[in-house]
């Protein structure tokens, strides 16, 4: 629970004594804002009306409805929503013919979901539509880059890489590793063509 920044009561006293707002907050070492916020009920519910009124500039995206919604969250949903659809949209994932993408929220067709058969409570389908999938793994891969062993460009670590991969403990970026592969292929066909 936050604390209060000044003695509220002491406030009040000093404005019974006839101080003014801005010698009451430079008593008390605050705003004369924050003083007038807390001694007068009018300036309270001005200030209510206008952040209720900011917060709420537009409507619902799903219902057209009243809609409480803030841009500037980190959290916050890329369409306004008013709480009941908010709520509506948190209680499930799927619906009767589609299903909704955990990345960006928008209900799509099964079909644009990629198969996985281990989600059987989205009928076998992934938690991200096909777009979103890409992105994340485009993003994870940025993230778990570290620098090549040989010419120190981004390259996935060994543990990243799928049975096609680096067969090298090292990381090696994949310019680096077609270069390998490139000269031990031409050493065998040389060895080969010795051996004939």
């Amino acid at each position: 629970m936050s604390q209060l920044k000044f003695d509220r009561d002491e406030a009040r006293q000093l404005r019974a004594a006839g101080l003014s707002y801005a010698a009451i907050g430079a008593r008390l070492g605050v705003s004369q804002a924050a003083i007038a916020r807390v001694l007068n009920p009018t300036t309270r519910q001005k200030e209510r009306e206008a952040n209720r009124s900011y917060y709420r500039k537009r409507p619902c995206h799903y219902c057209g409805g009243e809609c409480s919604w803030n841009p500037h969250s980190k959290r916050g949903h890329p369409v306004p929503r008013c709480r009941k659809c908010a709520s509506d949209q948190k209680r499930t994932t799927v619906r009767s013919d589609t299903l909704k993408c955990l990345r960006c929220g928008e209900w799509k067709p099964d079909d644009d979901f990629p198969h996985s058969s281990y989600n059987v409570r989205r009928r076998g389908r992934h938690s991200f539509c096909r777009p979103c999938g890409t992105l994340a793994r485009q993003e994870y891969r940025v993230k778990v880059k570290v620098p090549c062993a040989l010419c120190g460009q981004p390259a996935l670590p060994f543990t990243e890489k799928g049975a096609n991969g680096s067969r090298s403990v090292v990381p090696i970026c994949l310019s680096c590793e077609r270069t390998r592969r490139r000269e031990a292929r031409a050493l065998r066909r040389g060895s080969q063509t010795v051996l004939r």
